[in-house]
């Protein structure tokens, strides 16, 4: 009886390691797997009414703390707003850790940054308006 108490347990010692190493394997490939999404970051623009890259200029060369609002009327905000563009979402390849932008212009600090894709429009999960900008109208001077 002793003998068959110990086999037992020895292969039941066996099986319960052979089940963590597969285990291990499966999360491994969860994880890599869910690692593939693209990253986004907002930025700050220096506000225009010019909607082409290349004329539109940075504010900071570092990312937004949070994305600008979903909606204000008269702030930078980026689903139902016109006027000039305040901010852009910028792509960037799923391993990137550099998201510093710097260039003459939008356009130029994008292609300085090896790991960023372009301006993130057609994407309703960052950017409602999917244009890849946030707008604000512009104020009157008193």
């Amino acid at each position: 009886m002793k003998n068959f108490i110990i086999k037992h347990a020895m292969a039941l010692v066996a099986l319960a390691i052979a089940g963590t190493t597969l285990m291990s394997f499966g999360i491994s490939k969860y994880h890599s797997a869910k690692n593939d999404e693209p990253i986004y970051k907002w930025y700050e623009l220096v506000e225009t009414p010019n909607s082409s890259a290349s004329s539109q200029q940075l504010a900071s060369s570092a990312p937004l703390p949070s994305p600008p609002q979903e909606t204000h009327p008269s702030d930078c905000a980026r689903k139902d707003n016109t006027g000039n563009f305040c901010a852009v979402v910028v792509e960037f390849e799923p391993d990137a850790t550099n998201f510093t932008l710097s260039g003459t212009d939008l356009e130029d600090a994008i292609n300085s940054n090896s790991k960023a894709v372009g301006i993130a429009s057609n994407n309703s999960d960052v950017d409602e308006d999917e244009d890849g900008y946030s707008r604000k109208q512009p104020q009157p001077n008193n």
